[in-house]
């Protein structure tokens, strides 16, 4: 889709990196509070099993086929951390060295 999401008073999707040693990303609905705030490379706060995650969103999708999708709960910075460019490296770095794509971000992201 690009870098930031269609607002067409749809729902959407974002793709999140979460920094577990798992080798997917995860989807999850973007709630309208957070439709304009939200940019690839945000900081977002989503649930995870009982617990709450810290993820990167790497994109976004108008549908999916997964039933039963979480809700993005909220930002975690004001200001995306991570831009296409780092991006784009962690994804090269992911994939050279084998390693799930959320714990390169864990990596390479100053803590919160």
């Amino acid at each position: 889709m690009g870098s930031e999401p269609e607002i067409n008073g749809g729902e959407f999707y974002a793709e999140v990196a979460l920094p577990i040693p798992i080798y997917e990303n995860f989807t999850y609905s973007v709630p309208p509070n957070l439709a304009e705030k939200i940019v690839i490379g945000s900081r977002v706060i989503v649930p995870f099993g009982k617990a709450f995650k810290t993820g990167i969103i790497i994109d976004f999708a108008d549908s999916t086929r997964i039933e039963n999708v979480k809700t993005l709960v909220d930002l975690a910075d004001e200001d995306p951390p991570v831009t296409p460019h780092i991006i784009d490296l962690c994804c090269w770095i992911a994939e050279y060295y084998l390693c799930p794509l959320g714990e390169v971000f864990a990596q390479r992201i100053p803590p919160e």
